[in-house]
């Protein structure tokens, strides 16, 4: 199987990506995904499905996305509507 330009290697799910992993010379073909967890209450408060093979372009828009999520029900347990 030959890999396209855009590193794809499945032929049967395109979207999917070759992501190096930590083995010399290795690696697997899938998803990167991001979670960010609150863990005082041990939940997941966002999340992402990427075919990029590094993470690290997502950190900034992850902490956002939770900062955001996070001060939104921490304004509504302040007015009683989160349970």
């Amino acid at each position: 199987m030959l890999a396209s330009s855009d590193q794809r290697v499945s032929l049967t799910d395109p979207d999917s990506r070759s992501m190096a992993t930590s083995g010399r010379g290795s690696g697997v073909v899938g998803y990167n995904v991001q979670v960010a967890v609150d863990t005082e209450h041990h939940l997941i408060v966002a999340h992402e499905v990427t075919n990029s093979g590094s993470g690290r372009a997502q950190l900034a828009n992850m902490a956002k996305q939770a900062k955001a999520i996070l001060l939104t029900a921490d304004s509504a347990g302040r007015r009683g509507t989160a349970q």
